[in-house]
């Protein structure tokens, strides 16, 4: 996923805005969203599947293991398997 700087739209890729935090023209990194990612029902049944909708869609150019490392750390801090499951009410899931 690319970022873009509410400022002047830089653009930037998702490692680029985790290292500089601001974007250089001071403004902040917003994801340049293009299109619906197509998540189901079923991606955000659990925290963890949200977790991985999430990390997947913003962080998409970060490798697959690092994402999975990050959820995996998460989770196993909650000692329930669905530490804080997503309901979904009308057509939004909230935690």
């Amino acid at each position: 996923m690319k970022y873009i700087s509410t400022r002047r739209g830089l653009e930037a890729t998702s490692a680029e805005t985790i290292f500089r935090g601001l974007a250089p023209d001071g403004g902040l990194y917003v994801p340049a969203l293009e299109q619906d990612a197509g998540r189901s029902d079923e991606d955000l049944a659990t925290l963890e599947g949200a977790e991985r909708f999430v990390l997947g869609t913003l962080f998409d150019d970060l490798p697959a293991e690092v994402r999975s490392a990050a959820i995996d750390r998460l989770c196993a801090r909650f000692p329930a398997d669905d530490p804080a499951p997503p309901r979904k009410v009308g057509d939004l899931h909230m935690l």
